[in-house]
């Protein structure tokens, strides 16, 4: 307890500013800690979901009043399934894909990013040189219309699979929160390997030689 005498007036009101001061951070941390418990339960509510930042940036930021999952799949996970449709029309999952083939890239993009642009030549190119061997390639969008990806499809002459994830449903069951975003599945729908970034043929190569295709 502060003895009020005279002169101790400048001392009872730093004290009273002190206290002041600390009410304002706890109940600040209170109100903070109450939003996020409710940006939360929106998340998982509304399914997420993503705008794509400004200009080239490939960091994926939630949009306003969502929550974005944190915590990528791991590797020795089993993989979330995808069901999507194709830019064709087709309805296309993970599981299917599995059913057929040895090692399956889910490959999370979109034709803004510059990262991701620079890739799928190289992806396209391992395409093409191991399908024969058990490889398949599902290209997942991020929220770009059958339009959009169909025509960015045809300038590059791209043959392997894209998804239309136009909701954002597959970005969230992998928690994906920045592009590329790259997940390699093996035959028993385990993931093998994670890569954050572009690809490059020589190290697709190589990862698809670590899982059992011949190089």
């Amino acid at each position: 307890m502060i003895k009020i005498i005279p002169g101790n007036w400048q001392a009872l009101g730093r004290f009273r500013y002190m206290a002041l001061s600390i009410a304002l951070v706890v109940f600040g941390a209170i109100v903070l800690s109450a939003c996020d418990a409710i940006g939360g339960s929106q998340s998982i509510s509304n399914g997420g979901g993503y705008d794509k930042g400004s200009g080239a940036a490939v960091a994926l930021t939630p949009r306003p009043g969502e929550t974005p999952n944190t915590v990528a799949p791991r590797i020795g996970a089993l993989a979330p399934n995808i069901e999507l449709t194709t830019n064709s029309g087709k309805k296309m999952s993970l599981g299917d894909a599995l059913k057929t083939n040895k090692v399956v890239l889910v490959n999370f993009w979109a034709s803004w990013c510059p990262p991701c642009r620079a890739e799928m030549p190289d992806i396209e190119a391992t395409y093409s040189r191991f399908r024969n061997q058990g490889f398949t390639v599902i290209g997942v969008n991020m929220q770009e219309s059958s339009d959009q990806v169909s025509q960015y499809a045809k300038d590059g002459g791209y043959d392997f699979p894209l998804l239309l994830d136009s909701d954002a449903v597959a970005a969230n069951q992998y928690h994906v929160s920045s592009l590329p975003s790259s997940y390699f599945v093996g035959a028993d729908g385990i993931i093998k390997m994670v890569n954050y970034g572009a690809l490059t043929q020589a190290s697709l190569e190589d990862k698809l030689q670590q899982l059992g295709l011949s190089k």
